[in-house]
């Protein structure tokens, strides 16, 4: 599905080296390889499916929660951070006040319910 003109700012934005190799995907017309064995491979070329993986029940789950915790130190103990904060409440009066609140309110549904699958360039 396309992405809305905001949708497409917002990643060019938050996930600029993601929208450039996504970029380049698109154009250089990369093939991907996803390490599977045999029949999980047959299961996704069959059902034209595949499935993702709960990071809480792999072995190194610890990964989700490295990175909820670096973004939560640079948001609030770097000088980009706070320049960051700083920011927002210039745009709109407060919004770190409102906004901190629920994204803590969200870090243990990240942490239970964060799936990934991973895909190697070919």
């Amino acid at each position: 599905m396309p992405l809305t003109s905001d949708e497409q700012t917002l990643w060019e934005i938050f996930h600029p080296y993601a929208w450039e190799q996504e970029l380049r995907a698109n154009n250089e017309h990369f093939r991907f390889s996803h390490y599977t064995r045999a029949e999980s491979a047959l299961n996704i070329i069959d059902s034209k499916r595949f499935w993702m993986r709960k990071t809480n029940c792999m072995s190194d789950f610890t990964e989700v929660e490295h990175g909820i915790n670096c973004i939560v130190n640079t948001y609030n103990k770097t000088k980009s951070g706070i320049k960051f904060q700083a920011t927002l409440n210039e745009i709109f009066d407060g919004f770190t006040s409102r906004i901190a609140p629920l994204f803590n309110r969200w870090i243990p549904s990240i942490k239970l319910d964060t799936y990934i699958a991973c895909f190697s360039v070919h």
